[in-house]
């Protein structure tokens, strides 16, 4: 199993908003939490991104730093969001997943400063 391709391949579902390949990836049980949020399953994760696609929202990934260990995958990078009027906020994004022995992920764990979104909302 590729853990890294199955990353790449995690954000490339973000970064494009087509999402049919998303639960494939994914252990039926996997979790999600981001900062001091509740942790959520797969329903949580589908809300929080239709809502940016409803939204009009793009999402891009760059300066993507990554490091594969045995069962995990530590993500650092910048991601920016741009509304459909052209506004755009970026920060620094780390992200850790963790894997099953099927290379499914069971648990990512996102850590951004979300403040800087709120821009977006004005």
């Amino acid at each position: 199993m590729d853990l890294a391709a199955t990353t790449a391949e995690l954000f490339s579902i973000f970064e494009s908003q087509e999402f049919d390949g998303l639960e494939r990836l994914l252990a039926p049980e996997a979790k999600m939490k981001q900062n001091g949020n509740p942790e959520h399953g797969l329903d949580g994760l589908m809300a929080f991104v239709e809502g940016l696609k409803n939204d009009g929202v793009s999402v891009a990934y760059s300066d993507v730093r990554r490091s594969v260990g045995d069962g995990f995958v530590v993500e650092q990078h910048v991601v920016t969001l741009t509304r459909p009027d052209g506004k755009s906020a970026s920060t620094d994004v780390c992200v850790v997943l963790r894997f099953d022995t099927q290379g499914r992920i069971t648990r990512m764990d996102e850590y951004a400063d979300s403040v800087v979104f709120a821009a977006l909302s004005a």
